[in-house]
């Protein structure tokens, strides 16, 4: 999908492919892609360490939910915009390679921590190493592909993550079940040290905006104006406000292990086995799903039918979703995950791409800081804290089972929700494109 605005950036220094084809292009696309698969397993294996956490650091379902979302989601978001800004202005591929060794440090710490508290200081170190991921990547990914195959390029990375955190389970729970957590935080820290060895020594950064066409007026480059040419614009803010609320419907794959513990009686390795294949699958297809709507339901002057789309599929995974948690029958529930696992991932390559398209080359690391922002803090952050504390108070009422019901809460009520701020969304651009209704 063509970029709406588009202006010339200011160079990085380093070496540049102008513009970068063939294999190579692909290779590079490949590590940028699987920096987030190898950022998805890190963050998404603390699911999996969450039960045996719970017994020998006695914690509540709330305190869990704050170390495996606000935890993570506070630093990376206070570090979205900073870093954003900087991918916009400098080497982004040294930032990236820097992003990926912090991370992976801080995971190693994770494992070697003592206390609840020395644990929720290296989470929020994964999640400031995690910032910088994004905006690096994906800007790149951009410059790397011209505008009419650039949503399915940028699909690739979210479908990346989602591979990574459903690896997370069959890998995570393998590693606990015979290793024990923190040795599972020991060995998955060692493939993203590589990985920034990797990029530092075989990556060559893509000239910024190399497949957009040359705007000569001059463009107010500050941080204010940066940050003003994307809140400015009330389509993408509302992308992302849904963005934020579907982040927090995905973020209940943080409590699902916790969940078929509970409600199912399944011991953590067997559910990885079931569940990490079940929702991989389900979220590979939901994410390629997602960047074709953009490119070919959503083609120039028809931007406001992706939005239409994507609100049906937010209430596809609304019912999924209720079923997958409510069915006493294991068979069901998995197969209602499977379904949920697609409706509720096709926002994401989604969001990627229009937050990327809907403003010019130099603010784009901005665009995904602020992105981050609102996944994070709203989806990632808040999400998991919120379902844990519903837990803990519907425990009175509904005992073991209040973890299922808090979940299908969220599930049930934002998936509603986000397909109204969608709907909004999509009238918002039509009135924008003046474009002709649908028939």
């Amino acid at each position: 999908m063509a970029s709406i605005d588009t202006a010339p950036a200011p160079s990085s220094s380093g070496a540049h492919l102008a513009p970068a084809s063939g294999g190579y292009r692909i290779y590079l696309l490949f590590l940028c892609c699987f920096s987030f698969f190898v950022a998805g397993v890190d963050r998404q294996v603390f699911a999996t360490v969450m039960p045996a956490l719970k017994g020998e650091f006695q914690l509540s379902d709330t305190m869990l939910g704050l170390l495996s979302g606000l935890g993570f989601g506070l630093t990376y978001s206070l570090f979205s915009i900073p870093v954003g800004r900087l991918v916009d202005r400098a080497n982004r591929k040294l930032i990236l390679c820097g992003c990926v060794g912090l991370w992976s440090a801080m995971t190693f710490a994770c494992g070697a921590a003592a206390s609840a508290v020395q644990l929720m200081i290296a989470r929020l170190g994964v999640g400031a190493g995690e910032a910088g991921v994004s905006p690096a990547a994906v800007s790149m990914i951009v410059d790397l592909y011209e505008p009419q195959k650039r949503a399915r390029a940028v699909a690739f990375y979210p479908i990346a993550g989602a591979l990574g955190m459903s690896a997370a389970l069959p890998i995570g729970g393998y590693l606990v079940a015979n290793h024990g957590w923190r040795s599972a935080f020991y060995i998955l820290s060692i493939p993203g040290l590589l990985l920034a060895l990797v990029i530092y020594f075989t990556f060559r950064e893509p000239r910024r905006g190399a497949h957009d066409a040359p705007q000569t007026e001059e463009v107010d480059s500050s941080l204010l104006a940066s940050i003003a040419a994307v809140v400015g614009q009330p389509v993408i803010m509302l992308l992302f406000l849904a963005g934020g609320l579907g982040s927090m419907v995905t973020a209940i794959a943080h409590w699902l292990p916790s969940f078929y513990q509970r409600s199912h009686g399944m011991d953590l390795a067997q559910l990885g086995a079931i569940l990490g294949p079940v929702v991989g699958v389900a979220s590979l297809t939901g994410m390629y799903l997602g960047g074709w709507l953009v490119d070919r339901v959503g083609g120039e002057g028809r931007m406001h039918r992706t939005f239409f789309v994507l609100a049906l599929t937010s209430l596809a995974q609304a019912l999924s979703g209720t079923l997958m948690l409510a069915a006493d029958n294991l068979v069901l529930s998995f197969i209602c995950a499977g379904i949920w696992g697609v409706a509720s991932t096709c926002w994401a390559p989604a969001g990627f791409a229009l937050s990327q398209s809907l403003v010019r080359p130099n603010v784009r690391g901005t665009s995904l800081g602020i992105m981050n922002i609102f996944n994070n803090v709203v989806g990632y952050g808040l999400g998991p804290l919120v379902m844990g504390a519903l837990s803990e108070e519907m425990k009175g009422d509904t005992g073991v089972q209040s973890l299922r019901w808090s979940l299908v809460a969220v599930s049930a009520v934002l998936g509603v929700l986000i397909a109204v701020i969608y709907v909004c969304t999509g009238l918002l651009q039509r009135r924008k494109q003046g474009a002709v209704p649908m028939a």
